[in-house]
Order: structure tokens, then C-alpha cells, then sequence
């Protein structure tokens, strides 16, 4: 075998049993129940084979510690010097929209592409408000805005940065009295960039492109009602505000120092901006290096550098939009390792906007994640899915019982156990080969013998050791320091 060859194992789970890199590259799901020893059973052994196996790699932070035990796991392989740690005040800064824009290669600075990338950030960033009976209209009304914003940047300046494009939205006009006021003109930063679109020369598919979205900006917009055009401006504006202050503005929006696609050489590029300690600006964020992270693993020449990556994001609820399940669907042509955790499904059902369309969308991502562990959980409904998953077969029940008659004299009395009788029975029922309440048993890893339980599937396999379509595995969690 080669040194990446996809039949490589890579995780062992049996003495018969292995995941290999391409099975791991088909998507993995690891769900449980906090403290049952989900992050520190396989989800480290997967981290640390990854790790040791030299691949590249993206992890994103939501616990505060998280980075730390990333920076140990690489020290225990060896693989220290090849991180790149994106942390406040640190050397490794990318500015995100701007490279999307500048890159070399097709699809570089298409305004459709930025402005998905952008939608996607608006949707993580509008979770947990709630839908509107208009809903289709606001969000084809936020992206019309992002569209022609994106347009005027790249006509007027030959890029795209998130200062400029929160500039354009901020200064654009409100009513036909800005219009005709000089000293609003002179102010407005769209109204100069759509100026100095004018005087440059684009090619014809770009001009026409920038007089659509002049006329929207000098024709359209303006003479929206006031709260409808406030509304959809505060929509788009509240995601590009967050990246023109503090950490997102200086780490995602200044210069560059690293690239997505240094990941393809062996770089760890670990996202230290935990969740808990930055909130939604760690959120955002690592969702945003998330999603240009995974289209420039999509762009990749996997003939060309073969070097399998990761992409592992615990509590994967907090960064999960609707692109992850468009990327899974093809991260294995990509040689993407896909690792995502989460609690259970309901939390994931409510990241994807709840009701039935995040149900949908939720359950397509789950469907392309070929590999699921399955760690102790107390969440009914995610047991019920899991055993469903595993599936039914005939089941042979034996059943036990025993009685006496009733006594009707004296002898019957003083002797019971020589009129008491035994029956037994056999009877076949369709049932589950592992039944709901078995994830309420599994061991949850700690003292003394620091071993999490887990019951690993996978679609299509029957394992080595039990010749069924599941394993029960033990995840050695390593001695806690």
C-alpha cells in the first residue's frame, strides 16, 4: 500500500475490526450524552489517528479547553510545529472574503459564490428567532442586497473585503432625498464606490453586472418602504458589523498569513476561539473559516497531492448550516475526513431552524455520514432513532413461569412445592437486534478503567467480530492528567 492508500486501516475497533482512511472519509457522526466520553473516548482516538497518520486538518472550538487538548494530542505525534493556531493576538490571520475573491482558479470572486457564503453566515447568525409567514420574501430580499453590494465592491475596486461591503450597504441611499443631496454623495462610501465603477473599465459581462446593481442601489432600494428597507438592511448588516470590530476584524478581515490550502501540506489549522468564551463572535467566525475552508478542499487536485485532511468540529451543533450537507455529500472525491459530535438529534434538528425543513435537512447530513458511534444517551428519541437505524430482525423470547393450584384440603397445604408446576415457552417476535435501552447502560468512561462505550454502524457492513451490522466498541479514554 501507498502511504495514504484508501484501504489503509487507520482505527482499530476489534481484533477483526478496523475503520480505514476510506471508510473514514465517507463521514463519520459521534453522538452521546454530556460526560458520557464522547470527546475524550473516540472521538481522541479518531484525533489522534488522524494526527499520527500526517494528515491536514481544520478543527473548530466551542469548550474552552478544547484547543489546549488539541495542542496536546499534536504533541503526543509528533505533530506540534505543524500547527497553525488562529487565536486573538496571534500571527495566523486570513482575510476570509477577500482571499475568496483574489484566489487563482475558477470560481474566484463570483458574486453568487460570496454572497452563499454570506447567506450562510446571515442563517447561523438569524437561528433561534423564529420564522415569519413572509420568510421567503426576507431572505430573497437580504440576498438581493448582498448580491448587488458584493457587484458594486468588485466593480469599483476589482475586490471584495467585509469592510467595504458593510460600507456600501451602510451608506447606501435611503429615500430620493439622498439622491439629490450633494452632501449626502460626497459622504457615501456606495455612493463614491458606484462613481468609481463608472470610470473603470470592466469587461461587458461585469458592466452589465455593475448597472444592475447601481440601478438597485439608486432606483430600487431608496424608495422601499421605510421599515421594509430597514429591516433588510439590519438583516445583512448585523452579520458584517460583527467582522469590523475586534477579534473577527483583525484575525478575518486585515491581512493574510495563512490559507485554507496549507492544509493540503500537513497543516493543522486549529480555529482557538472557543464558543464559550467569545460566544457568538467565536461562532461566527470559525463558521465562516469553516465554509471557505471546505470549498477549497472541493477545489483540490487529489491526483495531484493525495494527502487525506479532517475537518472536526465537536458540538458540531454550533457551527452545523445548511452547506454542510451539500459539502458531505461529496467530501469523500474530496479526501475530506468529515468528524462531527453532537448531544442528540433534537439539538441538531433546532441548529438547522427546527420544524420540518431543518428535520429534512438534518437527516440528509446524518444520511451521508456513513459511520455513526453511538455513546450512552438518555434522549428517547435519539435511542429510538438509533435502534431503528440498526434495524429489526426475528428475535426468539423465552419466557418463564411457574404456579400452584389452589389448596383445597390440609395436604394441599403442607405440601406446596410438590404441586407447583413450571412452564416455560419459546415464542418469535420482530424486534430490534439492540433495543432503545441499551444506550441508557453503556459505560460513560472516568474511573476506574477510563473506557467509554459506544455502539458503532455502519450502513452496508457486517463486522468481523459479531458478523451484524453493529459493533460494540470500547474507546480507551488514556489516563486523565
Amino acid at each position: 500500500m501507498t502511504r495514504w492508500d484508501l484501504k489503509m486501516p487507520l482505527v482499530r475497533l476489534s481484533d477483526y475490526d478496523v475503520l480505514t482512511i476510506g471508510e473514514l472519509m465517507q463521514g463519520t457522526l459521534i453522538i452521546g450524552a454530556t460526560g458520557c466520553g464522547k470527546s475524550t473516548g473516540s472521538l481522541r482516538n479518531l484525533a489522534l489517528a488522524f494526527l499520527g497518520a500526517g494528515f491536514g486538518g481544520l478543527v473548530l472550538c466551542v469548550k474552552k479547553d478544547e484547543a489546549e487538548t488539541w495542542r496536546r494530542y499534536a504533541r503526543m505525534t509528533g505533530r506540534e510545529h505543524h500547527l497553525i493556531t488562529v487565536t486573538p493576538d496571534g500571527p495566523f490571520k486570513c482575510n476570509l472574503l477577500k482571499y475568496e475573491c483574489d484566489r487563482p482558479g475558477a470560481g474566484a470572486g463570483q458574486t453568487e459564490n460570496l454572497n452563499r457564503l454570506l447567506c450562510s453566515l446571515s442563517e447561523l447568525s438569524d437561528r433561534g428567532q423564529g420564522s415569519s409567514q413572509n420568510e421567503g420574501f426576507w431572505e430573497n430580499a437580504k440576498q438581493q442586497l448582498l448580491r448587488n453590494s458584493l457587484d458594486v465592491c468588485k466593480a469599483a475596486r476589482g475586490t471584495v473585503s467585509i469592510n467595504d461591503l458593510h460600507e456600501v450597504i451602510r451608506s447606501a441611499p435611503q429615500n430620493s432625498a439622498d439622491l439629490d443631496s450633494e452632501a449626502f454623495r460626497e459622504r457615501s462610501f456606495c455612493f463614491q464606490s458606484i462613481l468609481a465603477a463608472e470610470q473603470r473599465s470592466l469587461p461587458a459581462s461585469q458592466r452589465k453586472d455593475f448597472e444592475h446593481a447601481a440601478s438597485y442601489f439608486l432606483g430600487e432600494l431608496p424608495f422601499l418602504a421605510d421599515r421594509t428597507r430597514s429591516s433588510i438592511v439590519s438583516s445583512v448588516t448585523g452579520v458584517t458589523d460583527v467582522f469590523q470590530r475586534g477579534v473577527l476584524r483583525e484575525l478575518f478581515a486585515t491581512e493574510t498569513t495563512f490559507i485554507p490550502e496549507m492544509s493540503l501540506q500537513g497543516a493543522i489549522i486549529l480555529l482557538d476561539l472557543s464558543v464559550k468564551l467569545h460566544g457568538a463572535v467565536g461562532r461566527l467566525g470559525q463558521c465562516l473559516a469553516k465554509l471557505i475552508w471546505q470549498r477549497a478542499m472541493e477545489r483540490r487536485d487529489v491526483t495531484m497531492n493525495p494527502r487525506p485532511v479532517f475537518l472536526v468540529a465537536d458540538e458540531f451543533q454550533e457551527f452545523c448550516v445548511s452547506e454542510d450537507r451539500i459539502f458531505q455529500s461529496t467530501a469523500r472525491s474530496s479526501r475530506v475526513c468529515t468528524v462531527y459530535a453532537t448531544q442528540n438529534l433534537p439539538s441538531l434538528y433546532a441548529a438547522l431552524g427546527g420544524g420540518e425543513n431543518g428535520k429534512h435537512q438534518a437527516d440528509a447530513l446524518l444520511g451521508n455520514l456513513q459511520t455513526k458511534v453511538l455513546h450512552a444517551n438518555g434522549d428517547s428519541f435519539t435511542n429510538d432513532w438509533a435502534a431503528n437505524l440498526i434495524s429489526k430482525s426475528w428475535q426468539f423470547r423465552t419466557s418463564l413461569g411457574s404456579g400452584s393450584p389452589a389448596a383445597t384440603d390440609v395436604a394441599g397445604l403442607l405440601q406446596p412445592l410438590q404441586r407447583r408446576s413450571v412452564n416455560a415457552s419459546v415464542n418469535e417476535q420482530f424486534d430490534f437486534d439492540v433495543p432503545p435501552q441499551q444506550w441508557t447502560t453503556l459505560k460513560m468512561g472516568g474511573p476506574p478503567d477510563f473506557v467509554s462505550e459506544a455502539i458503532v454502524f455502519q450502513a452496508g457492513r457486517r463486522w468481523g467480530l459479531t458478523g451484524k451490522n453493529y459493533l460494540k466498541v470500547h474507546f480507551p479514554q488514556g489516563v486523565r492528567r
